[in-house]
């Protein structure tokens, strides 16, 4: 019982940073392309 419990906490571990590090590249890759430009957009029409 303890194995099955280490192998689902491994699991999950490595599931929740390869989630992590897919989304810090999205946010990258967006921050340098239409990103920028949407946040220069909305901060002229306020």
């Amino acid at each position: 019982m303890a194995e099955a419990f280490l192998i689902a906490l491994a699991t999950l571990v490595i599931v929740l940073y390869g989630q992590t590090r897919l989304e810090a590249r999205a946010i990258r890759r967006n921050r340098g392309g239409t990103g920028s430009r949407a946040l220069i957009l909305s901060s002229r029409n306020q």
